[in-house]
């Protein structure tokens, strides 16, 4: 099979399977936030957003690593699982000892034993990290994805039935250990490896050569992905972080259905094209169909976040629908140049990667900690702007290694935009209570049943050359 083919299908199995699992976790997550108060709800929030970083940062590139190589060898993946292990250690560690002591000193009351309670994630993640480089790297992302799919779903369960037998809080903890562990004896069976060589000095400089600028790109790119919740955290404090968080759940919903999947797929094909002319003509077509499928569901989002925080969430949380709409925009620009890291990583540029997020979250969290001074919107409206102004400071760096012609890159995303945004302008000026007598569920689905339909109007019309 082609690498085209390759890709399509693995990016359709992540899309499709990462779609369950985000619904799976959007379940729990809305019945929680109906369950809590907005107090106990901020908690939640902070205990995952510190163990959702400390996994991230304890894989140390090992996948893109193994991944990225010409060839697999068992004695440096023995290397690299014992490294890893060493690093999730640490991480964990800190977790206990530095991380829950700060949080249940200056934030929240309780975090402390969430979070010791969750330092055990990053160690048992970290065991099956060279198992799920393995299956990626022969573009065997059905059997990850499905893994992932019944470790989400059966831990969504067991965290609902504790929640119902009234555990409180405890459950949520309960089911992401459960999630880990399942997940990860899991991946061992269908692709067991056991590191049956030493550790070798001689891969250690390799694996910290490639790991190191990694490290800090997934720690900085986790920062400015992040940085409206730290910063709302840190200057206004845990109810407007617990606001923030329910905007950000909705964004990172819609994002890690398409945006996350198809970016996992890329870093494949893109460490196996050669040739910067081929890498153009791939690296557009992959923004125009991801700009097709993208724009109108964030711009669409943004329209109607009123009557999605309302449904979802209820109306205790409605102060977060002015909070996703401007968010949505964020994700709207940063999309042409949203897969050019991969590009980057897969031809082992992860210096300049390095520098991109560091570029990144120095002006996002400058951006934003000023916005904060004026109100949660000001933090939103000021971490839209950081994304627009990094843009061509981006490109600047990025041109210096991937000969592309940016222009038309960004032009290549402006028909769909533009679809989008006669649509979202179609449905914010739609009247149906002028004509039926519906309930705010029937309307929502009926503007999202309309707003598809003008969608592929005014595309086809329009843009018929380009969307065909």
């Amino acid at each position: 099979m082609s690498y085209a083919k390759k890709t399509m299908f693995s990016s359709a199995w992540g899309v499709g399977l990462g779609l369950v699992n985000q619904l799976c976790s959007l379940i729990v997550f809305v019945i929680l936030s109906r369950y809590l108060s907005v107090q106990e709800f901020g908690l939640v929030a902070l205990c995952f957003l510190v163990t959702e970083m400390l996994v991230s940062l304890s894989n140390f590139g090992i996948n893109q690593l193994l991944i990225q190589r010409p060839y697999w060898s068992d004695r440096f993946a023995s290397s690299c699982f014992k490294l890893v292990i060493f690093v999730s250690l640490i991480f964990s560690l800190l977790m206990i000892f530095v991380a829950a002591p700060l949080a249940e000193q200056f934030f929240l009351e309780g975090s402390f034993s969430l979070l010791s309670l969750l330092s055990l994630v990053p160690l048992i993640s970290s065991i099956s990290n060279v198992s799920v480089a393995k299956l990626l790297r022969k573009f065997d992302n059905r059997t990850v994805t499905l893994v992932n799919s019944v470790s989400t779903i059966s831990s969504s369960i067991l965290t609902l039935v504790l929640v119902y037998l009234d555990f409180g809080v405890i459950s949520v903890v309960f089911g992401r250990l459960f999630q880990s562990a399942l997940a990860t004896c899991t991946f061992q069976f269908v692709s067991p490896f056991i590191p049956n060589y030493k550790y070798r000095k001689l891969h250690r400089k390799k694996i910290l050569a490639f790991g190191i600028p990694v490290f800090g790109q997934v720690f900085l790119t986790f920062i400015s992905s992040r940085v409206v919740n730290f910063v709302s955290l840190f200057m206004l404090g845990s109810t407007a972080f617990a606001f923030v968080s329910v905007a950000q759940r909705a964004i990172r919903l819609a994002t890690e259905v398409t945006v996350t999947p198809l970016n996992g797929v890329l870093l494949q094909s893109f460490s196996r094209v050669k040739h910067d002319a081929s890498l153009e003509a791939t690296y557009i077509r992959v923004v125009k169909i991801a700009s097709f499928i993208i724009y109108p569901m964030f711009v669409g989002l943004s329209t109607l976040s009123t009557e999605v925080i309302y449904i979802l969430f209820g109306d205790k949380w409605l102060e977060s629908a002015n909070l996703l709409s401007i968010l949505c925009y964020t994700v709207v620009v940063s999309l042409p140049i949203w897969f050019l890291p991969t590009i980057l990583v897969a031809r082992a540029q992860t210096r300049t990667v390095l520098k991109l997020n560091i570029i990144g979250s120095c002006i996002a969290i400058l951006s934003t900690a000023i916005g904060a001074f004026y109100s949660m919107e000001g933090l939103v409206y000021a971490a839209l702007l950081a994304s627009i102004i990094t843009i061509p400071i981006k490109i600047k760096l990025i041109e210096k290694h991937v000969q592309m012609r940016y222009i038309k890159v960004i032009l290549s995303c402006a028909p769909s935009l533009i679809a989008s945004l006669m649509m979202a302008i179609s449905i914010t000026h739609l009247d149906l209570a002028a004509f039926f007598e519906l309930n705010v569920h029937f309307e929502l689905i009926t503007k999202v049943g309309i707003g598809f339909l003008l969608y592929i109007v005014f595309s086809f019309l329009v843009f018929r050359k380009n969307t065909i």
